[in-house]
């Protein structure tokens, strides 16, 4: 059964499980929670979703979705990038890539007053599927666990990831975003990011859900387009 933005919200949707940091090393959880997005992201009406999410201006923006698209967290301290990638593909997620953070770094090296923090990103999809590829993006900061797991629980970097066509449509997306209630972070100081290692464009932007902070991310990666 298809989920309806209009009965889901989306950070109940996606919210990693708070028990999860107290058992970094349980599989089984890890892999509940994967498969629980996994399914959840094959049911989606995405397009239903950014509407409700942006309002009405949102649906020239909806022309402009690739079929991409994923949710992104930041694991629990301790979590590997084999067990991540293990539990991604036992999930459903099967082609799988690592590779360092750029962007997500630079917003968690703000966080603790530095220039970044070295973050790895495990980026697994299901491309099995013709009309759309679903994915999961894990990221792996090396950082002290006390401000880790505080990032964890507080859901930091939690997000609904979206590709998009074209670097024109990240534009607008901005745009579209900011007129529907959701800015980017300060860090991102109101204009998009380049992240060189995946050829990626990409904007976030932070909206209120609930009293709850929840993030979309808009982007255009040259691999993806050329699929």
């Amino acid at each position: 059964m298809p989920i309806s933005s209009h009965t889901e919200n989306p950070f109940e949707l996606f919210q990693p499980p708070e028990r999860l940091l107290h058992s970094p090393y349980s599989n089984t959880l890890l892999l509940k929670y994967f498969s629980s997005v996994h399914d959840r992201l094959s049911r989606l009406d995405l397009q239903q979703m950014v509407q409700s999410l942006l309002g009405d201006s949102a649906s020239s923006l909806c022309d402009s979705i690739s079929g991409h698209f994923h949710v992104g967290f930041i694991a629990p301290p301790s979590t590997s990038v084999s067990q991540v990638t293990v539990t991604a593909e036992r999930a459903g997620f099967k082609r799988v890539s690592v590779f360092k953070s750029e962007v997500v770094s630079r917003e968690l090296g703000d966080l603790l007053g530095k220039k970044s923090v070295p973050t790895t990103i495990v980026k697994a999809y299901d491309c099995s599927r013709a009309s759309s590829h679903i994915g999961i993006e894990t990221f792996l900061p090396d950082a002290p666990p006390l401000s880790h797991s505080e990032w964890y629980r507080n859901n930091v970097c939690l997000h609904l990831g979206i590709g998009l066509k074209t670097s024109a449509a990240v534009w607008q997306a901005l745009e579209v975003c900011s007129e529907g209630g959701f800015y980017p972070p300060t860090f991102l100081r109101g204009k998009p990011a380049v992240n060189r290692s995946e050829e990626m464009l990409l904007v976030y932007a932070d909206g209120n859900l609930s009293g709850r902070t929840f993030r979309l991310e808009f982007y255009c990666e040259n691999a993806e387009v050329a699929e």
